[in-house]
């Protein structure tokens, strides 16, 4: 007996006509005594019939329940007096993969995935689902419960603030919403500022590697993935962004979650040669062993920032009491760990391979992959200077 799946004749639907799932299925059956019921569903619940919005017991006028078993158990309950039953049923009574299955060409990727972003649902559909994307959003609005809009992303991500160019396929153009993660809560508008709750592990494995005394620059905070846990534990957090609308949400997400950070609205590299910069001073003028993390998080480009941190103190005489160096940790897209490797070295003289830690953060496309590489900034990366200063234009620290 076959399972139980939508009619053939949905196949290739392009706009969605619900009446056209409604069928009708024989599965078995077996009649129980009241009495016998709960012995019954003791010794063969994993063989009742999980269907959708139907229910698999039915009363019957004589005191018997008609109990509805999957088609596939048909085989181990042949000691059974089974009977048949006619089910009817509708859209109502598939779930959002049996729709897509049955509906979709074979040649097609299934749609199977998708990101929550509280009320949003946020596809990445290929260009060869086009014709049926309307169709899938309305779909997923109606069996994913909480779902109010589905989006799906398009081709380009803004470059400058960092956030995806999306449509509406189905639902309201709603796009301020809540998320929580790893015990935080978020507000966004997804619309205008970068979130990717695929990278939830990320956020929590970098923070996991900071103690509560640390320090924390982070160059790209968006809304706060990093910055706002790190605070939680107990770091001093700077946290950063060029997005007018990741800043506000940042300053939002700060409040909401009772967290103290100071959060800035600048290009990266003027955060870097500004308010990391002077912090890091400050710091190293305590003469103490703080740790120094560094967090850059926009992996189209952040490597090309890199270059800011060299001869970044060369305006200081090697009199500026020195503390623990920064540890970097950016991400990069490349092909292969060489590619993002080289590209790390060629921006900052003097660091080598053997200085880098390189991790596989996740495939993004073919061809494309997420890298995290971590390293400890070198002294005279910091320090170095092109050309000697005369002594009386050099900035002389001391304790």
């Amino acid at each position: 007996m076959e399972d139980i799946k939508p009619p053939s004749r949905v196949k290739g639907m392009k706009i969605l006509q619900k009446g056209e799932f409604d069928t009708t299925y024989l599965v078995p059956a077996v009649k129980i005594e009241n009495e016998r019921i709960k012995k019954f569903l003791q010794e063969n619940k994993k063989y009742m019939l999980k269907q959708r919005a139907v229910k698999p017991i039915i009363d019957l006028e004589n005191g018997e329940k008609l109990i509805l078993l999957n088609p596939s158990s048909k085989e181990y309950l042949q000691d059974l007096q089974l009977e048949y039953h006619n089910l009817e049923l509708h859209y109502e009574n598939f779930n959002h993969l049996d729709i897509f299955q049955a509906i979709l060409p074979d040649h097609l990727d299934r749609v199977s995935s998708y990101s929550s972003i509280g009320h949003i649902l946020h596809l990445n559909l290929n260009e060869d689902t086009s014709e049926y994307k309307h169709l899938i959003g309305q779909v997923l609005l109606d069996k994913i419960p909480y779902a109010k809009t589905v989006v799906n992303k398009q081709n380009v991500i803004n470059n400058t603030y960092r956030f995806f160019e999306m449509e509406i396929l189905a639902g309201e153009e709603n796009f301020i919403t809540k998320t929580k993660e790893h015990g935080c809560i978020y507000e966004l508008d997804f619309s205008k500022v970068y979130w990717n709750p695929r990278l939830s592990t990320e956020h929590q494995r970098l923070v996991s590697e900071l103690s509560p005394t640390d320090i924390l620059y982070d160059v790209f905070a968006g809304i706060g993935p990093f910055a706002i846990p790190a605070a939680k534990k107990g770091c001093t957090v700077l946290a950063n962004d060029l997005n007018p609308e990741s800043y506000r949400w940042l300053e939002n997400n700060v409040k909401i979650n009772k967290t103290k950070i100071s959060t800035y609205n600048l290009d990266g590299r003027d955060f870097i040669k500004t308010a990391l910069k002077s912090h890091l001073i400050d710091i190293w003028k305590t003469n103490n062993k703080t740790n120094i993390h560094v967090a850059m998080n926009l992996p189209a480009l952040a490597i090309e920032f890199l270059d800011e941190f060299v001869g970044l103190f060369s305006d200081y005489s090697t009199t500026l009491p020195v503390g623990e160096m920064p540890v970097i940790h950016v991400y990069g897209f490349g092909i292969t760990e060489q590619d993002v490797l080289t590209s790390v070295i060629s921006k900052l003289p003097g660091l080598q391979l053997d200085d880098l830690q390189l991790r596989t953060v996740r495939n993004v496309a073919p061809n494309k992959n997420m890298f995290l590489i971590k390293f400890k900034l070198l002294k005279s990366i910091l320090f170095r200077s092109d050309f000697e200063e005369p002594p009386t234009k050099k900035k002389l620290c001391s304790n």
